[in-house]
């Protein structure tokens, strides 16, 4: 960990081999915490951007159903959003840090992004929207209960929520929690929520075949909408239709 003047961090972060995070405290103060390799692990990073260090892309929904695109497309989802890293070796644990690095191998926490010193006398950080995450009460099954969501911090502490979304005061540590995924856990990354499935997970999932018998049963049983007072079909994937369909079933969040 290194404290420099924040006008030199430029040529403190000029080594792109090597990984590390910059914390600015003041205009004229920044810490840099530097990483080191980690052959028993490896790193996936998520988000908007479509850069070569981005693993998984993910972009909003625009209103019309199609991805957002170009560089006016207003986001609240971040470029480098986070970063799970996975064990090598059985049962190859997985877990989840706010942020991702960028083409230099570096992350910024900005002045006005929520930062802090621990009591171990290292340095910890939120992202602007944060990165929430909730794990199913009692396994990911058809009895599953929600759990109660909590935010991941750069370095994959837990807190709880903060006052708002994008507010500079942090939560409370929760220390009986971790930053491990289980099967079924749920990332929030404002503007995007995504499903962490095990390997374990997946063989009890359902099948194609029981997934499109499910399917042919909703639409013998011809649902209709509350709203607009038609009958409702799930259309077969294999159809491949990409006009909006006004038998299409919509959820209303707000019902």
């Amino acid at each position: 960990m290194h404290h420099i003047s924040t006008p030199l961090i430029s040529k403190a972060l000029s080594n792109r081999g090597q990984h590390s995070i910059s914390y600015t405290l003041s205009r004229s103060h920044s810490v840099i915490v530097e990483y080191t390799h980690d052959s028993d692990t490896d790193m996936f990073q998520i988000g908007r951007s479509t850069e070569n260090m981005i693993d998984f892309v993910v972009t909003d929904t625009s209103p019309g159903g199609g991805a957002a695109e170009g560089p006016s497309a207003q986001s609240t989802i971040s470029r480098y959003a986070c970063r799970i890293l996975c064990d090598r070796r059985p049962p190859y644990t997985a877990r989840i840090y706010a942020a991702g690095f960028d083409a230099s191998s570096n992350i910024f926490l900005g002045e006005r992004a929520a930062k802090w010193r621990t009591p171990d006398g290292l340095m910890d950080g939120l992202t602007t929207n944060g990165v929430l995450v909730m794990h199913p009460a009692g396994g990911f099954s058809e009895d599953s209960a929600p759990g109660v969501w909590r935010e991941i911090s750069v370095c994959g502490n837990v807190y709880t929520l903060r006052d708002s979304r994008s507010a500079q005061q942090r939560g409370k540590l929760v220390e009986n929690e971790s930053n491990v995924l289980q099967d079924g856990s749920l990332i929030d990354l404002c503007g995007a929520t995504l499903l962490w499935r095990t390997p374990a997970g997946l063989l009890r999932a359902p099948t194609l075949k029981q997934l499109e018998a499910q399917r042919q049963e909703a639409n013998a049983a011809r649902p209709q909408c509350p709203v607009g007072l038609s009958t409702l079909a799930f259309p077969s994937p294999a159809r491949g239709r990409t006009a909006p369909d006004k038998q299409q079933p919509w959820v209303y969040v707000r019902c």
